[in-house]
């Protein structure tokens, strides 16, 4: 625009002693192609060694997987915890000297999501997904020495979610053990005056809040049911590495500030894709953390974390368990998209289970609304036959 620019200032001139020269030298990395990856990994598996590669998304050692699993009757997630029960059974050595009740899984955690995860939906009176055998595959993780734990995004565990485990027996015998002996529940109950009773249930579980990584957390005081919103990476993370105290049966007084245990291995079940995909990618760099921190870090570590996708697609489609397209905890939204691509749901797939779920859903509306008229207009017709 023909504007003045004034001109540079002079120099000056570079003395000998302002040059300074110990500079180190740049290290030149190596980046490896596909192609050289796809080799070095073939070699490896040629040679029966396990070569893990570092990338920027993923800076942890350990192991992380993830899984989606969907059937129409819901029971695919017993179906999962059968056969991990299968693997790590053939996979641990059992000799003619061994005992006969190994527990195979005393290292490993098992973590669940309660809504849509163990059960059909929100509120109390929900049944359990998957029925009888989901029942039955959760007992078989605790009788084979696995920790069983619940994690749900609610705000508070007292808010219905301990009410609804309470009143299935099956349930609770699986996250709580019930006193032995009335005398037990007696002073049970006297300990905890300020928490909630049950008329159907008279056992009373206390709660207490915690303090995560600046996040607040509500659990139970054995630690096997904690409410912390849509953080649950970082519990997962916590409960794995050994960050929270779990008290062991029948500990004595002496024993309650021994050293948290370490996990080895640790499952996570989700019905939110989200959910599972942070665990997957989060909790191995928070677990790191927390096990540098740790006092027992080096005599025992996390190896792998698998998160599950437990989708409610296919029930969904049958009819079994009902979605509304607004909730916030809506699965196919385009938020998600990075999260459902790690399960194999690509935006063409994303798009027609949307599609597909929002057809349904409006059916069952449909039906509702043409049912409620159905019985306003009844009482009417009764009257004009009655006139």
């Amino acid at each position: 625009q023909g504007l003045h620019v004034p001109p540079p200032p002079p120099r000056l001139p570079i003395s000998a002693k302002s040059i300074s020269t110990n500079v180190p030298k740049r290290l030149k990395i190596k980046r490896l192609t596909k192609e050289e990856r796809t080799k070095a990994l073939e070699r490896a598996q040629k040679a029966n060694v396990s070569v893990g590669i570092r990338t920027q998304a993923q800076t942890s050692q350990i192991k992380s997987t993830q899984k989606l699993l969907e059937s129409e009757d819901g029971q695919a997630m017993a179906v999962e915890i059968e056969r991990i029960l299968r693997e790590r059974s053939s996979t641990t050595a059992i000799g003619p000297r061994a005992s006969k009740d190994i527990l195979v899984l005393s290292d490993s955690i098992f973590i669940f999501d309660f809504d849509k995860t163990i059960t059909q939906g929100l509120g109390t009176d929900q049944k359990v997904r998957g029925g009888e055998r989901t029942l039955k595959a959760m007992k078989s993780l605790k009788d084979c020495g696995g920790t069983i734990a619940v994690v749900t995004a609610r705000s508070k565990v007292s808010a219905g979610l301990l009410t609804q485990i309470q009143r299935n027996e099956k349930l609770y015998s699986l996250f709580f053990t019930p006193p032995a002996s009335p005398e037990e529940e007696t002073k049970i109950t006297n300990a905890s005056e300020t928490a909630p009773t049950n008329e159907d249930n008279p056992h009373v579980i206390p709660t207490e809040t915690l303090s995560l990584d600046g996040i607040s957390v509500q659990c139970s005081k054995n630690r096997r049911a904690f409410a912390c919103g849509f953080h649950k990476h970082v519990v997962v993370a916590h409960l794995a590495a050994g960050g929270l105290h779990v008290p062991a049966k029948n500990a004595p007084e002496k024993k309650k500030s021994a050293p948290p245990a370490q996990f080895r291995h640790v499952y996570f079940f989700d019905d939110n894709p989200n959910n599972a995909f942070e665990v997957a990618c989060l909790s191995p760099v928070l677990c790191d953390e927390i096990s540098k921190a740790s006092p027992i870090a080096k005599e025992a570590r996390v190896l792998s974390i698998h998160s599950f996708w437990c989708s409610t697609f296919l029930e969904e489609i049958a009819g079994k368990i009902g979605s509304d397209p607004k909730d916030p905890d809506y699965p196919y939204q385009d938020m998600y998209t990075t999260a459902l691509a790690k399960f194999g749901i690509d935006p063409q797939e994303m798009k027609r289970r949307d599609e597909s779920i929002r057809k349904k859903f409006n059916q069952v509306l449909q039906a509702r609304r043409e049912a409620r008229n159905q019985s306003r207009s009844t009482p009417e017709k009764c009257k004009d036959l009655v006139s």
